[in-house]
């Protein structure tokens, strides 16, 4: 039987531009700061917190790994720390502007596969509920970073 899925929220997180570490025997190494962001969804709306990260690898198949930690703000204080692995997969020929966070939207989102896997962790009860949920997301770039589309998997 296939998942089915149920939305939770969209996210834009603001970034800036990657800090360049080279190549490494695990892949090229990049990361990414996120200087903040929003999310909103039926019931779950707020600030992506400033301070988090993407520890992203570039593989030797030219595909991205994503690592990323980052904490969201609800509008009624509550903490969720949101992690998520997944893959970034852009043609070669489309890297370069797909990276550049501030233009990058001109890079149509159907020419790249970007999916992630977020998990949550909080201790407010009003989302308790979040620690117990594997998500899926849809990603795609620009307007000065990404803009993912949560999906709970029920």
């Amino acid at each position: 039987m296939a998942p089915e899925t149920e939305f939770l929220f969209t996210t834009h997180i603001n970034l800036q531009p990657a800090i360049d570490g080279g190549p490494t025997p695990a892949g090229h190494m990049l990361t990414v700061y996120v200087t903040g962001g929003s999310f909103e969804g039926p019931g779950l709306r707020g600030k992506v917190l400033a301070g988090g990260g993407d520890w992203l690898r570039l593989r030797a198949d030219g595909s991205g790994a994503i690592d990323v930690r980052i904490w969201l703000e609800t509008d009624d204080g509550a903490r969720i720390y949101m992690t998520y692995g997944g893959r970034l997969v852009v043609p070669p020929d489309l890297l370069a502007q797909a990276m550049d966070f501030d233009h990058a939207q001109a890079v149509d989102p159907s020419l790249y596969y970007f999916r992630t896997q977020p998990l949550f962790e909080t201790g407010h009860p009003a989302y308790q509920h979040l620690n117990n949920l594997v998500a899926i997301a849809t990603g795609r770039v620009g307007h000065g970073g990404v803009t993912y589309d949560v999906y709970a998997v029920k």
